[in-house]
């Protein structure tokens, strides 16, 4: 081959080794990794013969090699090329064997002398160890197939019937011995092995069919995994047309035999791909010339023709789409600059065959060139994908151990010295006991191999001993391995550790029952208890209390210091809780700020029951009214208990007894807080009407019991400006319900939001109908909105959606807010009303001087009126405080730039002081009271002919 390169220069950088003999076998050349695989270095090498004692030759059977074999004498006899010859380099300067696949050839003068042998090396040492372990796979594999589970059946086809051995149903993945028809094994078959079942089937029942059949198919799980069955049949009955009646056989589970069948296809294939030694080719592209040059192997390895004249553009488009602009770069960046490339890379052959290469390139400026060589590594990169997936199917994470009849551990994997610290050499010769816990009985062990012994293998949780020391639960299987002659000759036992399951479950209960912030029991786990304790009860005749504790103002607690601050009193609350009860008695936490205590076992005797729950109470209320020191800080938290003795009729009704603790706790909060109330009946009757009124209150809804009352405003001197829509509640038996009788229900409950969309969406329609009257067209309308409607996050949109629906004028609708709303999320509450007024909606605030406004904040929300209360207006004339307070609230609304009305007006004394103080819009039965619709229409029209007459 007619090339411009030096040979020694081509050899330098091949990643192969390379040695050259003269004729009397003495190394003349030999490349560095040569000298590495052959354990010497360039200088010892030189001059060495092929035969020469500092290294050895053995077969791949790991036998002496004759001399006679050795590469360099059998090229020199044969004058011909050597190829593929495998072998194993030992040399006292290795530790172990080289192993090498070797390529020579001869070279002669013109004269048909030889001139020299050159000896081409490929490292294949990882290969030979990876057959090794595949070998070693192989065998593990073989002794798994002797485990598999072999199930009978037999089928009589007149009457449709199946008699199948105890174990049929589980190999095809069902509960065992179910009602199953043939149907039902056949849905469960692989859709692409139903036809196949059913062919070799009909075949063999036909007339003339052949009596016996088999064949393997697969079948779904119910965990959608697939297994495979081998079914062998036999038609043991014909009828008088010789059509087969009576089937019989059995099917064996050869889902482990497939996939080692499988894994040994992959590992064939493997090593096939692995024997081949890959190429290496030459290439030198002429600076000057443009000239590129390839070697046989190169065109070889891109199956080209090569008679083609390649080309640095040519060779390039070979590549891959990510690989190509990779290398485009890298042969850019050489020829300009000189610097070297190292590349593994992939090109699609002239075939359309997809490989992996290795390409190295040096640049020689001197001689105007760059050149490298060209390696097929697609088999080397299979080979370490091959290796990766073998390697991690055959090497369980499951321990395992075999041992033999007399239960001498004979064999143990990797996954069994990580489970449990003994090395093979500690765990071998010794008997499975090694690992005993001291934790079973002995009779534990004797039902164990009792049941391997009768039924072939065990299953089953145990706890066992680390070499450490430490114990652990694993989950066990030992099976019994059969021999030719169905005698047990090998037992094989395979575990995992579940430490770690166990540790989950243990903390998925303790979630499960317990609080995560406190430690205390929950729901669930106090339930729990409470229904032994009442059983207890029965039987012993000994009372049982409950204590419903609620801590006081614990909101504001986490609204000032946090809530971090507050988890740590809660638990500090927790705390001071177990302290106070006896052994026996049970703390839970209920959620949030509440707790439950359980006290059981109390005297017989209902007072001395009371007197004992009152005296443990008693003692909680003064531990938790103590000062708490958090992070630096003094808090004070005290609580309200409700406590109820369990009587015999709620013995069944845990429920009950804690609505019943529940609601003598809200007694306690009546009563001041930080104090201890008894259930007492009438507080159930209590409750059970107020439960009434919600589900009476969800009717009305439906029902549409509501209607508006409206109540006029007054302007001194102008007349009626304007309204306030209240709402009233129809009831079909109780009549006329007052708002202050079920709004704070339904603001509980959540009912307030369809109620109160229902009364703004009236308003308005009112409105528009108003619109078409002079009389009422400029009237306003004052709607009161609930904290919950404001907070609603499409609450702006809901808004907006009613008045374009209804058509209402949004410059005379005005929406009433109350104090005690502007306590929290003031940022959001003044962004609604931003948005709200750009629309030309009005805000008045409801009630004020009644809550807790802040005058720092009250400045900046776009308010049109302040409203005084009408606990204010009352006593105005005897109470200087009201007319103070009154006064104050009449200046403020001035300073403001906004208007002032005041609400419950009845006298005209009480007006005219009110005026006298500059107040000159006002509201109340001086007036009207709230009148229905068309009673106030009539109430205005009266109104406006009696002003006209004045």
């Amino acid at each position: 081959m007619n090339t411009q390169y030096s040979q020694l220069e081509l050899l330098r950088c091949l990643n192969l080794a390379v040695v050259v003999h003269a004729p009397d076998t003495r190394i003349i050349y030999s490349n560095i990794l040569a000298c590495e695989l052959l354990g010497l270095t360039e200088e010892q090498m030189q001059g060495k013969k092929g035969i020469d004692p500092a290294w050895n030759f053995i077969t791949e059977q790991s036998t002496v090699m004759p001399l006679a074999d050795y590469p360099v004498n059998r090229i020199i006899s044969s004058r011909q090329r050597l190829k593929n010859l495998v072998l194993g380099i030992v040399s006292p300067h290795l530790t172990e064997p080289n192993w090498v696949s070797v390529d020579g050839f001869p070279e002669f003068d013109l004269n048909g002398e030889l001139t020299q042998v050159i000896i081409n090396f490929y490292d294949v040492t990882n290969l030979k160890k990876a057959q090794e372990q595949l070998r070693q796979s192989e065998e593990l594999l073989r002794l798994s197939s002797e485990l598999a589970n072999v199930a009978a059946w037999e089928r009589d086809l007149v009457t449709g019937t199946i008699t199948r051995s105890s174990n049929h149903d589980k190999l095809y993945g069902l509960s065992e011995l179910g009602p199953y028809d043939f149907n039902t094994f056949i849905n469960v078959t692989h859709p692409e092995d139903r036809e196949k079942f059913t062919l070799f089937i009909d075949s063999a029942i036909a007339q003339g069919g052949a009596d016996q059949y088999k064949f393997d198919f697969r079948i779904h799980y119910p965990d959608q995994s697939i297994h495979w069955l081998n079914v062998v049949g036999q038609v043991i009955a014909r009828d008088e047309n010789g059509v087969g009646t009576k089937l019989r056989g059995f099917i064996t589970d050869i889902t482990d035999r497939k996939q080692a069948e499988l894994a040994v296809h992959k590992s064939q294939k493997l090593l096939a791909e692995t024997e081949q030694i890959g190429k290496v080719g030459g290439w030198e592209f002429n600076i000057d010339s443009g000239k590129q040059t390839w070697t046989e192997e190169v065109y070889h390895i891109h199956e080209l023709d090569p008679e083609s004249d390649p080309s640095v553009a040519i060779g390039i488009n070979f590549y891959t789409p990510t690989s190509k602009p990779i290398i485009a770069l890298a042969v850019d960046r050489i020829i300009k600059y000189g610097e070297p490339f190292d590349l593994e890379l992939e090109i699609i052959t002239a075939k359309g065959n997809l490989r992996n290469v290795h390409a190295i390139g040096r640049a020689d400026f001197e001689n105007r060139r760059v050149y490298g060589f060209f390696q097929d590594i697609t088999d080397r990169k299979q080979a370490e994908v091959q290796l990766r997936i073998a390697a991690t199917a055959f090497e369980s994470q499951q321990g395992m151990m075999v041992t033999d009849i007399n239960k001498s551990i004979i064999s143990v994997n990797k996954a069994f010295t990580t489970i449990t610290g003994y090395s093979p050499e500690q765990a071998i010769g010794q008997t499975p006991s090694l690992l005993q816990s001291g934790r079973h009985e002995a009779d534990f062990y004797q039902s164990l191999w009792a049941s391997v012994d009768a039924h072939g293998s065990w299953q089953g949780e145990i706890w066992n001993r680390r070499q450490n020391g430490e114990i652990y639960p694993e989950i066990l299987s030992i099976t019994a391995v059969k021999n030719d002659q169905g005698h047990t000759s090998h037992y094989v036992g395979v575990f995992s550790d579940i430490s770690a399951r166990k540790a989950i479950e243990e903390k998925v209960e303790h979630l499960a029952f317990y609080d995560s912030l406190t430690g205390l029991p929950n729901r669930l786990l106090l339930i729990d208890r409470m229904q032994q304790a009442l059983s207890s009860s029965v039987r012993s005749g000994a009372k049982t209390a409950l204590l419903f504790v609620d801590l006081d103002e614990f909101k504001n607690i986490n609204d000032t210091a946090g809530h971090p601050i507050g988890d740590k009193l809660l638990q500090m609350v927790a705390k001071r809780l177990e302290s106070s009860v006896r052994e026996g008695d049970t703390v839970a936490r209920w959620g949030g700020d509440e707790f439950v205590v359980l006290l059981e076992g109390l005297n017989s005797s209902t007072e001395e029951a009371a007197s004992q729950a009152a005296s443990i109470g008693e003692k909680i209320l003064s531990l938790l009214a103590q000062n708490y020191r958090l992070d630096g800080f003094e808090h004070q938290c005290t609580a309200s208990i409700g406590v109820t003795l369990v009587d015999t009729q709620n013995l069944q009704n845990i429920d009950n007894c804690l609505q019943q603790a529940d609601l003598a706790m809200y007694q306690a909060k009546g009563a001041g807080k930080n104090t201890l109330r008894f259930f007492e009946p009438q507080m159930q009757a209590s409750m059970s009407a107020r439960v009434a009124l919600q589900t009476d209150l969800r009717q009305a809804i439906y029902l549409k019991q509501f209607s508006l009352h409206y109540q006029a405003q007054v302007a001194e001197g102008i007349g009626i400006v304007g309204v306030e829509a209240l709402i009233r509640w129809t009831h079909p038996e109780h009549g006329l319900i007052p708002p202050a009788n079920f709004i704070h229900i339904a603001e509980e409950t959540g009912l307030i939001l369809p109620i109160g969309s229902w009364v703004l969406e009236t308003a308005c329609s009112q409105l528009a109908s108003w619109a078409n009257i002079p009389v009422m067209a400029d009237l306003s309308i004052s709607v009161n909105v609930s904290a919950r409607q404001f907070m609603q996050v499409d609450w702006v949109d809901q808004v907006l959606a009613i008045i374009k629906n209804t058509g209402a004028n949004p410059n005379l609708l005005k929406l009433e807010l109350t104090e005690s709303m502007l306590a929290q999320n003031t940022e959001d509450i003044i962004s609604k009303m931003t948005l709200l007024k750009a629309h030309g909606i009005g805000f008045s605030l409801d009630d004020f001087g009644t809550g807790y406004s802040s005058l720092s904040y009250l400045k900046l929300l776009p308010m049109d009126q302040l409203k005084i209360d009408s606990s204010f207006v009352r006593d105005i004339l005897i109470d200087p405080n009201d007319s103070a307070i009154a006064q104050m609230v009449i200046g403020l609304a001035k300073n403001l730039g906004l208007t002032v009305i005041a609400e419950g007006v009845e006298t005209e004394a009480q007006r005219n002081a009110l005026s006298k103080l500059g107040c000159y819009e006002y509201q109340g039965y001086l007036y009207s009271k709230p009148l229905p619709i068309r009673e106030f229409e009539a109430f205005l029209n009266r109104f406006e002919k009696s002003a006209l007459q004045e």
